[in-house]
């Protein structure tokens, strides 16, 4: 049954028990205390399950809520959705908790267009380096995420998205097919 129904019941049943409690103490009068005894356990009763109810249902929205995102979603929350085909996302982590989680790193192959459309979304630092020079700023900096697999040379685009508070690195390899993005909350 539905909360509001368990709620309903429970306020029936408490406003009997306090009529038959007032009709027993001023009359003085067994039957009505033991009907309203009664309609306190089951006054109890409908809270227990108004209760149980309320915590299933936002349980199942908790756990909805920290369900771990697939990679092309949180692609998209960065960057908005792909054109087409033109993103695969081959590795990730995500940033769950902010200052807990050092932030969202994503793996991805990409076509040029793409590239050209995240990069023209924001204004962005850009340089070229050598990979073994070019570090990747969390904690999840191995092997799939170091700039090294992109080849012995990156372009490294970077953004201070809030002062202080968001960074965005992103690394690309020479022709712009395979990328790593580092975005940092804290």
């Amino acid at each position: 049954m539905s909360i509001k129904v368990w709620a309903l019941a429970t306020a029936i049943f408490g406003t009997a028990t306090l009529i038959l409690a007032v009709v027993a103490i001023r009359k003085r009068l067994m039957m009505p205390f033991w009907a309203a005894l009664g309609f306190l356990v089951l006054t109890v009763v409908c809270v227990l399950f108004a209760l149980y109810a309320t915590l299933g249902r936002v349980g199942s929205r908790v756990k909805e809520a920290l369900k771990p995102r697939e990679g092309i979603e949180i692609y998209a929350a960065l960057f908005g959705e792909p054109v087409g085909d033109g993103v695969q996302v081959t590795h990730h982590r995500d940033q769950i908790i902010p200052k807990l989680d050092p932030g969202i790193t994503l793996r991805l192959r990409t076509i040029p267009a793409e590239m050209v459309r995240i990069l023209g979304q924001l204004e962005y630092t850009a340089e070229r380096i050598a990979s073994n020079n070019a570090t990747v700023y969390t904690r999840h900096a191995k092997d799939e995420f170091a700039p090294g697999v992109l080849g012995d040379t990156v372009l490294l685009f970077y953004r201070e998205m809030e002062a202080g508070r968001n960074w965005r690195w992103i690394y690309c390899n020479k022709d712009s097919t395979e990328a790593i993005v580092v975005d940092v909350l804290d």
